[in-house]
């Protein structure tokens, strides 16, 4: 019985204890079952566009930044759908959630129009009537025409009213263009007498008709009537620059022929006259002058102080082609744009009314009136021109500037009847770099070159006692201009280094020719070092001793100031012992030799040639056509 009892409770103990197994193995098969996923809550993706321009798309909007264009639709919001229906056209800053639209605040509430009359890189732009306004930090500049993309403040035409200016709290946040019409007229900087600075001391005019001065002071424009003839004078201390005055005034003629004489500047042809009207501004204490005037009537006094009025007229035709052409390049990207001028009157860009107008070259112009010069890529001809070539020409790489661009239309070539009619050359562009090759051209011509018998055709320059003081200061004069281009011989390489002295000089030579024989790098050797000097304008500084005469191939003598005619020469050393006592230059042509020969130009006329065939053969694959067609 009692052995019963003991079996019944080891019984009751296995089940309990199978019981408990069993349990675990339950709560381990649970917690092996995966556990139910659970939702991540959304996150959203937020895109924030700051200084967008919007334009209506029915109910969507079309946001521009960045130069691309993206459509977002506007999210399911009222509030946002009545605030976002005043804003196409309108710069705004916008948010983006989820690929709609969920905020946009505009910026700048302010638009502001007027004649522009100056850019200062970087900074601002000043507009008639408003002054001078500055740039915020995230301006853009936004071209509504031909096609909404971005652009740039060269976009910004100067001397004309072709862009709103999006204003927040005074300063442009936002450029809109608007058009990009035909210009007109062009705003030429006046230099002072003998081109010597822009800022001039006063100002003494008078006019050929009745004239009117104007001015604004605190908002209000007064004028002021003169009599033909009458002359007044303008110095920064006059009343017309005031406290509360603009600082600038304009002389008006009463008649549209009518011409203004500056009686403070002396030119070549005395006292200058100007067509157009004059805007005069005060500029730290000096005096700013500014003609500006149609692009026709400022040719009439561009072409007959670059080319001589004989020439024969479709050599004038295809000059007026090339000064139109240069100039209205210039008026799109403004040379002087901080200074309100496009370009000056200087041969820094073309020479303007250094010469009376003349008969011949008014009518070159007139019958070429709005011609310009176009590449085969349709973008307008950089129309470079010089006075007399050696016989060849050379291309774009006579220039070293870091963003030259390449200009294939400006490609060497022989200048002469062979070359205009594709006959055989016994010289070639690309034989003239060989120094053996070019030393032999230069001796010995080929009759059939256009300009043989030019006074600047061949010329000599004999420097008998080499003065090394006067080459150092050119040297560093050109170091200080671009470093690139004067090196100096360290470690087995040309490294860019300043100069700063120059012992007796061992040997100079010619390194490198580019197309048609151009000197392009120049190697002086001397007793403190070897020096590379690179560019044809650069050795044409090194080498001029500014105190010899070139020899023409006339046997008239020219003084050279500051720079060689060229740089198509070779160079014979004359030396003293193992030093260089001297050298001798015999060269040919009178400019850098890139572009279109003016005396080529004359010959190719005179033998029959016509405006567009000189053209067509200086600038290959170019063609002359109307501004706008």
């Amino acid at each position: 019985m009692q052995r019963k009892a003991i079996l019944c409770i080891i019984g009751i103990l296995l089940l309990f204890l199978i019981g408990l197994a069993g349990v675990s193995e339950k709560k381990k098969i649970e917690e092996w079952e995966p556990a139910e996923e659970k939702e991540e809550p959304h996150q959203p993706v937020v895109e924030i566009f700051t200084n967008v321009y919007l334009t209506d798309l029915t109910n969507t909007y079309l946001s521009f930044f960045d130069g691309e264009e993206k459509t977002y639709p506007l999210a399911e919001n009222k509030v946002l759908k009545d605030t976002a229906l005043g804003l196409e056209g309108s710069l705004v800053d916008i948010t983006v959630t989820d690929g709609a639209i969920t905020g946009a605040d505009i910026r700048g509430s302010e638009k502001v129009s007027g004649k522009v009359l100056g850019v200062e890189s970087g900074k601002g732009v000043e507009l008639e009537g408003f002054g001078f306004l500055p740039f915020s930090e995230d301006v853009r500049f936004f071209m509504l025409y031909g096609g909404l993309r971005l652009g740039t403040e060269q976009d910004i035409r100067i001397g004309y009213q072709f862009a709103d200016f999006v204003l927040e709290d005074g300063r442009i946040c936002g450029v809109l263009l608007t058009a990009d019409e035909t210009m007109e007229y062009i705003r030429v900087l006046i230099k002072t007498s003998d081109y010597a600075g822009n800022y001039h001391e006063a100002a003494a005019l008078s006019c050929d008709v009745d004239y009117v001065l104007l001015y604004e002071r605190d908002g209000v424009v007064s004028e002021e009537a003169y009599r033909a003839g009458e002359s007044i004078t303008v110095t920064p201390e006059s009343i017309y620059f005031a406290e509360g005055s603009t600082g600038r005034i304009q002389i008006i003629p009463s008649a549209l022929t009518g011409k203004i004489s500056l009686l403070s500047v002396t030119r070549s042809q005395g006292t200058p006259a100007y067509r157009g009207t004059l805007e005069i501004s005060c500029v730290d204490g000096r005096l700013i002058i500014i003609n500006e005037l149609l692009l026709e009537e400022y040719l009439y006094a561009v072409v007959p102080s670059e080319m001589p009025s004989s020439y024969p007229i479709e050599a004038l035709k295809a000059q007026a082609i090339c000064a139109r052409t240069y100039a209205y390049a210039r008026m799109l990207r403004p040379g002087l744009p901080g200074l309100g001028a496009h370009v000056d009157d200087s041969t820094g860009y073309q020479v303007y009314n250094n010469i009376l107008e003349q008969n011949s070259t008014t009518t070159a112009v007139r019958e070429t009136t709005g011609q310009l010069l176009y590449a085969s890529d349709g973008s307008l001809v950089d129309a470079y021109y010089y006075s007399t070539s050696c016989g060849f020409g050379s291309d774009e790489h006579v220039w070293k500037s870091e963003s030259a661009p390449e200009l294939p239309y400006l490609s060497a070539c022989s200048i002469s009847e062979a070359g205009m009619t594709g006959a055989a050359l016994l010289y070639t562009a690309e034989s003239m770099t060989e120094e053996s090759v070019f030393a032999s051209f230069l001796k010995e011509p080929p009759e059939s070159d256009f300009e043989r018998e030019e006074p600047w055709y061949r010329w000599s320059y004999e420097v008998k006692n080499l003065n090394t003081d006067r080459m150092l200061e050119m040297l560093q004069s050109r170091y200080t201009v671009n470093n690139r281009l004067v090196l100096t011989l360290q470690d087995g390489e040309y490294v860019s280094v300043p100069i700063e002295k120059l012992g007796s000089i061992k040997a100079i030579t010619v390194l490198m020719r580019n197309a048609g024989g151009v000197a392009d790098e120049l190697l002086i050797e001397s007793s403190t070092g070897t020096y590379k000097v690179i560019s044809e304008l650069n050795i044409r500084y090194v080498l001029c001793d500014g105190k010899t005469k070139v020899c023409r191939q006339d046997g008239s003598e020219v003084a050279m100031a500051s720079l060689l005619p060229s740089a198509f020469f070779i160079i014979t050393p004359v030396y003293e012992g193992e030093n260089m006592k001297g050298y001798q230059l015999l060269g040919g042509g009178f400019g850098h030799g890139a572009g279109m020969s003016q005396n080529g130009a004359r010959a190719m006329a005179s033998s029959g040639y016509s405006a567009e065939e000189i053209l067509g053969f200086f600038y290959r694959d170019s063609t002359v056509r109307r501004i706008g067609q």
